[in-house]
């Protein structure tokens, strides 16, 4: 059985658009003529052949949002004990976003094929990354989908608050940032250079502020769309370069080496991986395996890389406590935490601790960094008016001498 999306006008004229379930076109055209609607159009969503179209289409329009709010959705619904091909049907209908119901439809039409849920899930490996379906995966092996689905749903949706805090502690500075360099540009390019050259003119010695102040802003003037396009072909460049993990390795190394944004990037990248592993780990994938799954929520290349060269230590034989600590990026706290799960069989428990203790030295993190970011912007801006005003108020002060 595949998935349709259609679109049909009933008797009087009103418009259906919407998605249904058949083997073939026909018989979904035969549907909807039994519904007593005119079919306009009918395309494939997805079939068993169909490995890749919907994924393609439809992808890089589902928002992370929509993500949690479906695996929390079909964990309450599975918890009720609704079979999951209704309880799909029933997430598809309540979801707003129409790229997330044609997934979830297509999903529903493998399983109606007798396909596992995890194996439908892997149609679309950009909306469900690999760590997702384990983890259901291995829900649906032990038989118990809902209680993994509804860890999985506390962990995406935790995730996403950590996620959507940074990007809130962000929005003012960087608003800050742009309307400061607009206002900026905007004096440079406009109302200096209309004070300034009555300066110019004169043949008196200027203070170095103004003369260094008529230089920036003739520069900005006659080399302003010069340099916006330079800006424009060294970001595009530098994407290109970053698309490469040597380049990408390199990047990721430096910023681990900056004074508050590394600390940021260790503490959210440890918390990921701890609660990962945690979560792997009670649903019943190896702990091997779970640690080397949890590797890919970790968006630091040099981190990555040492964390997966840990599970292959584990792999060998060697302690989880002595292959993390190895790695040289997790603080001493969740290690010992670690080491005394392990020893005491509770290393889950401790994960799900160690990382507690992480997301709240994460947002700690932040709001330290937001606290810093916004008084040095107050002073950035105003050390520039400072200045402006000092290299237009200075020749004024000596205007005796010009004349």
């Amino acid at each position: 059985m595949a998935a349709f999306e259609y679109s049909a006008f009933n008797e009087q004229g009103k418009k259906h658009k919407g998605i249904l379930q058949a083997d073939t076109a026909k018989q979904a055209r035969q549907q909807l003529r039994e519904q007593g609607l005119f079919v306009v159009s009918i395309a494939l969503i997805a079939t068993q052949q169909d490995k890749t179209s919907v994924n393609q289409r439809f992808f890089q329009r589902v928002s992370s949002d929509d993500v949690v709010l479906f695996t929390r959705q079909l964990e309450t619904l599975l918890s009720a004990g609704i079979p999951i091909a209704d309880a799909l049907q029933s997430v598809a209908l309540q979801t707003s976003a129409v790229s997330m119901r044609k997934i979830i439809m297509a999903v529903r039409a493998k399983v109606l094929e007798g396909h596992a849920l995890a194996v439908a899930l892997s149609e679309f490996p950009s909306v469900f990354p690999p760590l997702y379906r384990a983890t259901i995966k291995a829900g649906e092996s032990a038989g118990h989908v809902d209680s993994v689905l509804a860890r999985l749903a506390d962990y995406v949706e935790r995730q996403q608050a950590i996620r959507k805090k940074i990007q809130q502690a962000m929005i003012y500075p960087t608003i800050m940032l742009m309307v400061s360099l607009a206002i900026v540009i905007f004096l440079l390019s406009t109302l200096v250079p209309q004070i300034t050259v009555l300066f110019a003119d004169s043949n008196s010695q200027l203070p170095f502020v103004t003369e260094l102040l008529i230089a920036i802003s003739e520069s900005v003037t006659h080399y302003g769309i010069y340099a916006a396009i330079a800006i424009v072909i060294a970001v595009f460049l530098f994407a290109r370069a970053y698309r490469h993990k040597p380049f990408r390795a390199r990047v990721h190394n430096y910023l681990l080496r900056l004074p508050l944004i590394g600390k940021l990037i260790r503490l959210i990248n440890t918390s990921r991986y701890c609660r990962t592993v945690a979560i792997l780990s009670q649903a019943g994938v190896p702990i091997v395996d779970a640690m080397q799954l949890a590797t890919e929520v970790v968006n630091n290349n040099p981190m990555q890389a040492s964390l997966q060269q840990a599970a292959e230590k584990v792999r060998e034989g060697v302690s989880i406590n002595q292959a993390l600590s190895a790695s040289g990026y997790l603080p001493a706290v969740s290690l010992h935490l670690i080491a005394n799960g392990e020893s005491s069989g509770r290393l889950e428990a401790m994960l799900n601790r160690a990382a507690d203790s992480q997301e709240t030295a994460t947002a700690q993190a932040i709001n330290t960094m937001v606290s810093l970011l916004e008084p040095l912007m107050t002073l950035f801006m105003g050390g520039v008016v400072l200045f402006i005003v000092l290299a237009i108020l200075l020749p004024i002060f000596n205007l005796s001498q010009l004349v």
